[in-house]
């Protein structure tokens, strides 16, 4: 995996971050789009911020060198050929809220991971610091992988249509969560706590709404509520990776490879979740 700090050292050695406002990393990303516009935030000029920054950057450029994904097994299965795919490590500030990471292609076409580490200083102290490096890190190379490995599934993302664009969220969301979920290998989850059983049936029943909404301002809501927002209320996420977590319990890695064969229509069968 190639690493580019360039910008988060320019912050940290208090050189001026503004000159890189016309990157592809502000202007070409799913954050920009999402704004309707350039996405960089000039960061805080605020010295203890640039320290815990500083310490950041070397944190994950560490983890990033030793990297082994959560469930490589899996990886393995659904993405034989993962470890050609070298994604770019791109180290930032400038991002606003909550862009902690982003997976993106460069107008060349190659693969990057985006870390802005203004957003994640609310990691900085936590103890399992190196736990969510890993987790950020499989999530979002599997969202690069499901694009690599089913290009369509990755360009239904942008689709007009809503119902193509709920399958491809919950699609996209299911996988890249469930693989990396708490950090933990598959098997080793307790995908029946109450917690989650009462996650399953709220994230349903939302989805089950979404599936049948007809009018457009309120499908606009629906597909930001999808993915955006507090962990576990994000509904297609929840609904895709739970479907699958039940999925691997009957079936295994031959039930998750047969739910990656098709995104056409996956949110619907995500209803039917029995955890």
């Amino acid at each position: 995996m190639l690493i580019d700090s360039s910008i988060a050292q320019a912050y940290i050695e208090s050189s001026c971050v503004d000159v890189f406002r016309a990157s592809w990393l502000f202007e070409h990303t799913s954050v920009s789009s999402d704004l309707g516009r350039n996405a960089f935030t000039p960061p805080p000029e605020d010295l203890a911020l640039r320290e815990t920054v500083r310490k950041l950057e070397r944190r994950i450029c560490e983890a990033a060198a030793h990297f082994v994904p959560v469930n490589r097994p899996i990886w393995d299965a659904l993405f034989p050929d993962w470890e050609a795919v070298q994604p770019t490590l791109d180290l930032i500030v400038g991002y606003p809220e909550p862009y902690d990471a982003v997976a993106a292609h460069s107008p060349d076409g190659q693969a990057h991971l985006i870390f802005d580490l203004i957003r994640w200083c609310n990691y900085a102290e936590l103890d399992q610091l190196d736990s969510i490096i890993r987790n950020l890190l499989t999530h979002e190379i599997t969202h690069l992988l499901i694009g690599h490995r089913y290009p369509a599934a990755d360009a239904a993302l942008e689709s007009t249509d809503y119902l193509t664009r709920l399958d491809a969220y919950t699609f996209h969301e299911g996988f890249a969560h469930l693989l990396s979920y708490q950090a933990t290998e598959i098997d080793c989850v307790d995908w029946h706590t109450p917690e989650l059983t009462e996650v399953a049936a709220a994230s349903r029943a939302k989805l089950r709404l979404a599936l049948t909404e007809t009018d457009p301002d309120r499908q606009k809501q629906f597909l930001e509520e999808a993915v955006c927002g507090s962990y576990y209320e994000k509904f297609a996420c929840m609904c895709g990776m739970l479907y699958l977590a039940d999925r691997w319990e009957t079936q295994g890695i031959d039930g998750l490879k047969s739910a990656f064969a098709d995104y056409h229509g996956f949110a619907q069968r995500a209803l039917s979740i029995r955890i």
